[in-house]
């Protein structure tokens, strides 16, 4: 019965390291422009709080851990520092409740239906509107169709 217990505790912390480790996330980088778009949501099933949804395409390789390779990137896409993004992961980033993401200070112009332009003080969303930026942001995979965002930013 007494090693049953270490046997318990012992799984408990190697699960519960692993989960941890899982939220601490790893880094990808976006290019902006070409079909990336963008959906503010006030809140969901995912968050109470403010969100915005970023879906992008995913890119053939690579962005380089040094980001030597982001020029292979066609604009909209995104990619593994050290990886291209599998056909299994998802292509959408979700940022919630990041400190200083200014979430609530920005303007959509659209006209006819669509969306013209986005005004920001969020300089990573200016910046993804532009097909010659690349945006790093550390993320993790929640297991249900997302990317959720714990940086914005390089992870270094």
């Amino acid at each position: 019965m007494k090693n049953f217990k270490w046997l318990v505790l012992v799984l408990l912390l190697l699960f519960s390291t692993s989960f941890i480790s899982s939220q601490q996330g790893y880094e990808m980088v976006v290019r902006g422009g070409g079909d990336l778009y963008f959906t503010y949501t006030p809140y969901s099933n995912f968050s109470p709080d403010p969100q915005i949804w970023i879906v992008f395409k995913k890119g053939g390789q690579a962005a380089g851990q040094r980001l030597e390779q982001r020029n292979a990137l066609q604009p909209g896409q995104a990619a593994w520092l050290d990886r291209r993004i599998e056909d299994n992961e998802p292509e959408r980033i979700i940022i919630t409740g990041i400190p200083d993401s200014k979430m609530k200070e920005f303007t959509i112009s659209w006209a006819y239906g669509k969306v013209m332009g986005l005004s920001s003080a969020m300089p990573y969303l200016s910046a993804l509107q532009d097909p010659n930026k690349f945006v790093p942001f550390v993320v993790y995979n929640d297991g249900r169709g997302n990317f959720i965002v714990t940086k914005i930013g390089s992870a270094i």
